[in-house]
């Protein structure tokens, strides 16, 4: 997530800013899913071979004359040896995206642009094996089919092929802008490669059907950086990007998670679990009590065991009370920091930007994470051991130019 002049986060009817002062700065930010207990994969389209003979789709990618400028392996929440495979590249010239997507699959694929990171809402690519042709369409305000646009079809197939060992491949490509008119069902793809305009959120399904229904696990969301200038280090993955930043500029971190928490039976809960000032010199974020530090990134756990669980997440911060080691933890303390929902599974400040946290005055010195948990199936016994927050941080104050602070719009406590 990127963290922009004014940083707009609506969770519940908490809308809350994070205001960056003085001057701009340039960089790049984006997000990426991690999981507590990763795995490697030998899926190929986690990481294809071009000099491969193996698969159908290693085949393919070695066989590009011209590859595309970027690529990632977009893996599901359930299984991250199970993705999809997306190149894609902007041809700046004529204003054009073009995109070929990869999946282990016989029935149909689609990719979507999303303004919120879920299915409603979505501009949709959908490709289906049986007519062999795209359709160009969108899904209203509800979990639906696609609904075939109404207005143009603006997706041209470039080439796809089903191969005799599962794979979907298609290639296509579009205007950047399709379409000024309102009504109009497509979203513009606009350069956000700068930190002030927000990374593109990606989502993907794919299924054996003859026409596309329901996705089950072949379902995947990302935020990519689409517009990456060449840069071959990150490539557009925001995991990557993250990685970098914070081991350039952070001088550690500490990890804010559940332990032994048994995720209740009812369809919706809401567990906070406060960390004072002592639970945080205790974790590492401070040194002793009387310390102070800056934060520069937040990194969202989930343990992957619960990932479908987990609806939500808000961090807060409590101001601190003068010479206080034990600041509690109560509502009216407190303010949003960050926060987290699928899709959105970092983000941090640009660099030379910090948030001043510790015991000191006018900071916050203690730490509230609330969850919230969706079990809509009400399944019993689900212990989770790790879904938090990575809170990364400077001790050098020299670094920090530009303060970040949080402002509160609107009454949270007030109910509609």
């Amino acid at each position: 997530m990127k963290y922009c002049n004014l940083l707009r986060v609506l969770i519940g009817y908490e809308v809350f800013r994070a205001a960056l002062c003085n001057k701009p700065i340039e960089s790049k930010k984006s997000t990426a899913r991690h999981l507590v207990s990763g795995q490697e994969c030998s899926n190929p389209l986690d990481k294809p071979s071009s000099t491969s003979g193996g698969s159908k789709y290693e085949q393919w990618v070695s066989s590009l004359s011209s590859p595309y400028q970027n690529f990632l392996y977009l893996p599901t929440t359930s299984n991250p040896c199970n993705g999809m495979a997306l190149h894609w590249q902007i041809v700046p010239d004529v204003s054009r995206i073009q995109v070929a997507v990869a999946v282990k699959a016989g029935g149909w694929a689609a990719i979507g642009f999303s303004e919120t990171g879920g299915m409603k809402g979505a501009d949709i690519l959908l490709f289906e094996a049986s007519t062999n042709k795209l359709v160009d369409s969108y899904v209203g305000d509800g979990y639906m089919r696609p609904t075939r646009d109404k207005l143009s079809q603006d997706w041209s197939l470039r080439s796809s092929k089903v191969t005799d060992d599962g794979f979907i491949i298609f290639e296509a490509e579009r205007d950047l802008v399709t379409s000024q008119e309102p009504g109009h069902e497509d979203h513009n793809i606009v350069d956000d490669s700068n930190i002030w305009v927000a990374d593109h959120k990606i989502v993907g399904a794919w299924g054996d059907e003859t026409t596309v229904s329901y996705h089950f696990k072949n379902v995947v969301q990302r935020s990519i950086q689409l517009f990456t200038e060449g840069n071959s280090d990150t490539n557009g993955d925001e995991k990557a990007i993250f990685k970098k930043e914070m081991d350039d500029r952070a001088d550690g971190y500490a990890v804010l998670q559940l332990n032994n928490y048994y995720i209740p039976t009812a369809e919706t809960t809401y567990k906070e679990l406060c960390f004072s000032v002592n639970d945080l010199v205790d974790l590492g974020l401070y040194e002793n009590a009387e310390s102070l530090t800056h934060a520069i990134g937040f990194e969202f756990l989930l343990d992957e065991n619960n990932v479908k669980y987990v609806h939500h997440m808000v961090v807060y911060g409590h101001f601190s009370n003068a010479n206080s080691n034990t600041s509690s933890c109560q509502m009216w303390t407190r303010t949003p920091i960050t926060a987290w929902a699928p899709g959105d599974d970092t983000n941090y400040f640009p660099d030379g930007s910090g948030l001043q946290v510790g015991n000191v005055g006018n900071s916050f010195n203690a730490i509230t994470i609330q969850y919230h948990f969706n079990n809509v199936n009400g399944d019993k016994n689900n212990i989770d051991n790790g879904t938090g927050v990575k809170i990364y941080y400077t001790n050098k104050k020299s670094t920090i130019q530009n303060e970040i602070g949080m402002v509160v719009i609107g009454d949270g406590p007030v109910d509609l």
